[in-house]
Parts: structure tokens; sequence; C-alpha cells
């Protein structure tokens, strides 16, 4: 009796060194899948790209544009020449500032090959400001940055998640096959035992119907041990596949953390519908508000023309400013330019010119689309009280799943606090022989069971939490 015992405190104190020494930390676990998943290297990939193509389109390119054109002569010192446009070279720069723009370019005319001219250069320079008086507040832009941060973000977040999710449903579906195995093995060991037994002891009859149907129920137990067993090697493999890692025995579990704080205006849903309604009354009020432009330009372009041995026989600067005020109904404008030749006198020319109209009528096409933008205001905010139920919906779900965690958590406390004084009872009694070897092995099996049980209970928690995290993104 005591030798029996004594194997069976040595079989519980193994159980516990090795707990201890070998155990395996899901979060440890999981942080080896993240390094080796490709499905999480294409989260980042997708999320540095968005980020990337918003970045592409913020830096508007340098346009540079040029033109060629000349006219042939029979002339054999003519080479050719252009009305003064024709071989041109433009750059416009990015916009600088607030609606501030930069555009330079250069002309080359009138080319020869006699000892007069051999050709005239133009440069070019000038700078306009645009000041938009609008009614409205213009962001669209800003928002459709938003948009993108916020889906981008969203993306890799939810992507995160489902991953982690999924690693923990795969450690609970091995956690399980692996119970029902053992649980299986015992039940198999003590039929296989207790029939044995009895016909050793002349309770059933070897070739009896009784002794056919135990063995025959023997024989299903075992082949269902192999199948479960097999079942659990193609969940190890699939492990493998998935997560480009070994699976090892998870022993430790973190707590967690199921409390839920309502708030909306951090869901992805309600800040995208948030977002979406703000662009379609933007985009309602461009169409059909009331916008003023000012426009301001200056501009400077000085003609140097070159003889055959390429020094500068003649100057010639030309200058420019204008201003412009464009409302719906009228026009004005303003511009003074003139053409400096240094070896003659200045001559400034004054333009001014105006234009006004009393026709207030849109076209018939301005007016569909202006209804359509309305319609569009109205959808969005239907899309926006629609992401506000959905929320709320999922908030109430996410509460009974929080809740029933709790409760299970608490059912769970109390079965293994029952479960360890009754394994420290069975000890103590099967010491003094008052209980049999078996009392003791169910004991012993129903704390192992409790163990993994709150392994289960723990990832599942995690999961829960994971989709309250979710919820808040």
């Amino acid at each position: 009796m005591k030798s029996i015992l004594k194997r069976f405190v040595a079989v519980i104190l193994v159980l516990f060194i090795c707990m201890s020494v070998f155990a395996t930390d899901v979060q440890t676990l999981l942080e080896e899948a993240r390094k080796a998943s490709r499905e999480v290297q294409g989260y980042e990939r997708t999320r540095e790209n968005a980020y990337l193509v918003k970045r592409e389109s913020e830096v508007e390119g340098t346009k540079v544009t040029v033109k060629s054109g000349t006219t042939a002569s029979a002339d054999a010192v003519f080479i050719g020449s252009t009305d003064g446009t024709g071989n041109t070279v433009s750059v416009v720069f990015p916009e600088i500032g607030d609606n501030i723009f930069i555009t330079t370019g250069m002309n080359v005319s009138n080319i020869y090959l006699s000892k007069s001219a051999a050709l005239d250069v133009t440069p070019t320079v000038s700078v306009q400001k645009n000041f938009n008086l609008k009614t409205y507040e213009d962001t669209r832009t800003d928002i459709q940055d938003k948009i993108t941060d916020i889906q981008a973000e969203y993306s890799y977040e939810s992507g995160m998640i489902s991953f982690e999710n999924a690693f923990y449903q795969a450690v609970i579906n091995i956690i399980k096959a692996q119970s029902s195995i053992s649980q299986a093995e015992r039940e198999y060991i003590r039929t296989k035992s207790e029939y044995e037994a009895s016909v050793k002891a002349g309770f059933i009859r070897e070739g009896s119907l009784t002794a056919l149907k135990t063995e025959m129920s023997i024989e299903s137990s075992l082949a269902s041990i192999e199948s479960s067993k097999e079942s659990l090697e193609n969940l190890l493999l699939s492990f493998k596949n998935k997560y480009g890692i070994e699976y090892t025995d998870v022993t430790e579990v973190r707590e967690p953390s199921v409390e839920i704080t309502p708030s909306s205006e951090k869901s992805s849903s309600v800040r995208l519908a948030e977002l979406a309604l703000e662009s379609a009354k933007q985009e309602y009020e461009a169409k059909n508000g009331h916008a003023s432009v000012i426009t301001a330009s200056a501009s400077l372009s000085p003609e140097v023309s070159f003889d055959s041995n390429m020094k500068y026989s003649q100057t010639v600067l030309g200058a420019a400013l204008s201003a412009g005020f464009t409302d719906d109904n009228w026009t004005v404008s303003a511009s003074l330019s003139d053409s400096i030749d240094f070896e003659s006198a200045i001559s400034p020319v004054l333009t001014v010119s105006g234009k006004w109209t009393n026709d207030d009528s849109r076209p018939k096409t301005d007016e569909i689309a202006i209804k359509k933008l309305a319609n569009t205001v109205l959808e969005k905010q239907a899309a926006l009280t629609e992401a506000l139920n959905k929320y709320e919906e999922t908030l109430a779900g996410l509460q009974v799943s929080a809740d029933d965690y709790r409760a299970s958590l608490a059912q769970l406390k109390v079965r293994q606090n029952y479960n360890d004084r009754y394994l420290e009872a069975a000890l103590e009694q099967f010491a003094s022989g008052l209980c049999k070897e078996r009392d003791l092995e169910d004991a012993l099996y129903e704390v192992e069971e409790d163990e993994k049980d709150a392994l289960i209970l723990s990832l599942q928690g995690l999961i829960i939490e994971n989709n309250i995290k979710l919820l808040n993104i």
C-alpha cells in the first residue's frame, strides 16, 4: 500500500515539476508564430503600401513640357525659324504653400547660319497666387487622407487580431484533442482491466455473449483512440504549416481582460461613416455653394539675342503684373505689362476688362448633379445611423460573451477548489487504506482535467478580449 502511495505522490511531483520547468507561455508561442508567419508579413506589407500610396499622392511631381516647331526655307543660309513660341520648354513646379504656383520656361527662336543673329532666347518665370473665397470650408483632401489612414490601420489591426484568434483557437483544438485521447485511453485501460479481472474471477466466461460484446466494445474503443490520434497529428501538422513552427504544449496563459468600455467614437466603422457623410456634404456644397476667386500673378521674360559668335547683341526685358476677381455673375481683371528695350524708351501697357451677367440659371445637368449629391448626403446619414446601430449590437453581443466567460470562470474555480481538496483527502485516506487506488486515480485525473479546462477557458477569454479590442479600433 505504501509503495502505491509513493508512486502516486511521485507522479504528482513529476507533473508539477514538468509544468514549471518545461512550461510554455502561449504568448511566447504566439510571438514565434508572428515572426514565422507569411500572413503577418503580408499584413505589414499591405499597411506599408497603403501609406506609400498616400505619400505618392501627396507629392505632386514637377511637370515638364517640351514643344518644337520649325519652318523650312529654300534659302541655303536659312536653316529654320519659329513663330516665337515654337521651340519651348516649360516647367510647372508643385504647389508651394497655399495655392502658390511657380512656372519657368524657355523659348528658342530665329535660328540662322548667317553672320547676323544666330538665335533668340527668352527665359520666363511667373508666380501666381490664388485666393479662394468660399462660403464653406473645403477639407475634402484632409478627409480622404483620414479615411486612408483609418482604413490602413484597421485593415492591419483586424488582420492581426484575426491571426491571433485563429492561433488561440488552433491551440484550443489541440488541447481538446489531447484531452479526448487521454480520457479515451483511461476508459479503455479501465474497461479492459475490469474485463480481464472478471474473466479471471469467473464472473464472465470467455466465449459467452457478454464476453464477445465486451471485447467488441474494447476493440472499438481502441480503434477510436487510434483515429483520435490521427486527428491530433493532422491538427499538429496543420498548425506547423499555418504558423511555421512546431507546436509546444501550452501550460501557461495570462488572465484575459474582458472589461468593456463603450466608445463608439473610437470605432473605425463609425468614424469612416462620419467622414463619408462629411465628404458627401462638402461635395454637395462644392457643387451648390458660392465661391469667388482672386488671382494675382507676376512674370518676367528677358529676351536675349546672340550673334554667330554666341555674344549677345540685344536684350529686351518683358515684365507683367495682373490681378483678377471672379464671382458667379461677373469677372473683372487688370494687367500691366511692359517690354523694356534698354536701347529705347519704356512703354508700359495697362489693360482692364470686365464681364457681368444676370443669368443665374443653372444647366439641367448641374441641377441633376446637385440633386444626386443631396441624395448621397441622405444615404451617408443613413449609413452612419446603421454603423452606430451595428456598433451597439456588437457591443451587446460582446457583453453577453464577457458575462458568460466570467460565469464559467467562477464555476471552474469552485470545481478546482473542490477537486484539489478531494485529491488531498484521497491521498490521506489511501495511505490509511480507506479508499481504493481507483478513487485516487480518479481524483488525480480530475485535477489534470481542471488544468486543461482552465487553459481552454483562458484562451477563449483572450479571443473575447481581442474582439472587444477590435470593436474600438
